[in-house]
């Protein structure tokens, strides 16, 4: 009888034994399955935000191609192909159609036109009341600069100005050109190191924000004699005594910034 007893417990163990057994790589399947799912979302998720970053950061540059005749490009090769590369917009209508009768060796029939090969600059005095209705003054500025290595540098800037104020704030546009490839390839203010911003013009220097963060907008003035570029602030009513100026020096590659105290 106690044989009989036994053997059934022992039976009753063992498929116990075998039904806890049973579950478990059931239980374990479903853990893992959990886990694998919880694993493949973020890998999506990360490889989501990854190709994002990759897609800014694998976006190519501006690259326009410089077509000139002779030996190398002058400011005037370099203007035209700024220009002609994509719609610069309104500020560079009036210039583009200045430089086509510069071409012909005729004056703009609005507006007002330097162009100085030897020193690589170029300004123009547009007629912007035609443009923006109530503007007193534009100016479109370009300038080349001769690297060390053998490249140049080309940079545009835009100046509106409305009674005593700069009315729009706009930065420079800068372009190294390789004279390999006779192409230039567009590069930010940083890493030429003339990045400048408002509170760096206020005197003594101090956080600035609202209507005075507009009013010491940096306006940047390009050489037509010299190397260096300059620096002020956009409302032209504030004394001396209240905001720094800055000249970007040119080393050779790029610029060092001297304040004027």
């Amino acid at each position: 009888m106690k044989a009989k007893i036994m053997t059934v417990l022992l039976l009753v163990a063992a498929i116990a034994w075998s039904c806890t057994n049973a579950q478990t790589p059931t239980d374990n399947n479903s853990v893992d399955s959990t886990a694998t799912e919880i694993s493949t979302e973020g890998e999506g998720e990360e490889e989501e935000i990854l190709a994002d970053g990759d897609y800014c950061d694998d976006e190519e540059p501006e690259v326009i191609p410089v077509q000139f005749r002779g030996e190398k490009p002058t400011i005037v090769d370099f203007a035209r192909a700024y220009i002609s590369s994509d719609d610069r917009g309104d500020n560079y209508v009036q210039l583009n159609e200045a430089l086509k009768r510069y071409d012909k060796g005729q004056k703009p029939t609005k507006g007002d036109l330097t162009v100085d090969l030897p020193n690589g600059y170029i300004c123009f005095n547009g007629n912007w009341p035609d443009i923006y209705g109530d503007m007193e003054k534009g100016t479109v500025e370009m300038c080349v600069w001769n690297c060390k290595d053998g490249h140049k540098l080309f940079v545009t800037n835009v100046k509106t100005i409305k009674g005593t104020h700069y009315d729009w704030y706009y930065e420079p546009l800068c372009y190294l050109y390789d004279s390999e490839t006779h192409s230039m390839v567009f590069t930010i203010l940083p890493d030429l190191g003339a990045f400048i911003e408002a509170p760096e013009l206020a005197w003594p220097q101090r956080h600035i924000e609202g209507d005075a963060m507009s009013q010491h907008w940096p306006i940047y003035t390009l050489p037509r004699t010299g190397k260096n570029m300059k620096v002020t602030i956009a409302d032209t009513t504030i004394p001396a005594s209240q905001h720094r100026t800055c000249e970007l020096v040119w080393n050779g590659n790029g610029f060092d910034k001297k304040f004027d105290k």
